[in-house]
């Protein structure tokens, strides 16, 4: 993947002064990793900064009792903030992180990272408004989890997923592990919306048949 690619994805790469343009890619390699690949296990040191160049990644908690909750999603064009956070606060993961989809990845080593974060104000600033997003989303989330209940969650997921189409590839289990709830309580609540005509339930698809 040449340059040009990656300033396209990334153009505050091509914003940063020319040395460090320079240090940035020279230490840095894209990797491609397949779906379902585990980048970092629970409680791992963070040895690299992923940005996504394409693909996506999920970063999400297992409790003791082997219930998952997806805390967020890094897609392409966005750096993977808590990897980010680890590393400048010298801390472990206390998540997992593994990849929705076959996806290529610019890592940048720690140690480099770090220097350059030093260095560069406009990887600061593009540091910074990630980290703003992910507090903003991740704040929506809990407040969600905390206060809404598990139909009006199920009823978000599908206005969130079906905004450019009417059918959404996923599967019970998936949007429980979304939302922070069983999957059996999100199966009895998509068969009532199918009782009232909302939608069409199929294996690993949901053919959504009314604005929700």
């Amino acid at each position: 993947m040449n340059k040009r690619e990656i300033y396209k994805v990334f153009p505050f790469i091509k914003e940063m002064k020319k040395t460090n343009q320079d240090e940035l890619l020279a230490a840095s390699k894209v990797v491609t990793f397949q779906k379902n690949q585990e980048m970092v296990k629970d409680g791992n040191q963070c040895l690299a900064i992923p940005l996504i160049i394409n693909g996506r990644i999920r970063v999400f908690k297992i409790s003791p009792e082997g219930k998952e909750i997806t805390l967020y999603k890094v897609n392409s064009g966005q750096m993977c903030v808590l990897a980010a956070i680890c590393t400048l606060g010298e801390a472990n993961y206390d998540v997992l992180v593994q990849f929705e989809v076959i996806s290529d990845v610019l890592l940048i080593p720690k140690n480099e990272f770090i220097y350059l974060n030093d260095q560069s104000k406009v990887l600061r600033t593009f540091v910074n408004v990630n980290t703003s997003s992910l507090l903003l989303s991740t704040m929506q989330k809990v407040g969600s989890v905390a206060f809404d209940d598990v139909e009006e969650r199920i009823y978000q997921y599908l206005r969130d997923h079906s905004a450019n189409t009417n059918i959404i590839y996923t599967t019970h289990e998936k949007i429980a592990l979304e939302i922070g709830s069983a999957r059996e309580v999100v199966s009895r609540k998509l068969k009532q919306f199918e009782k009232q005509g909302l939608v069409v339930l199929s294996r690993g698809k949901i053919t959504i048949l009314y604005p929700l």
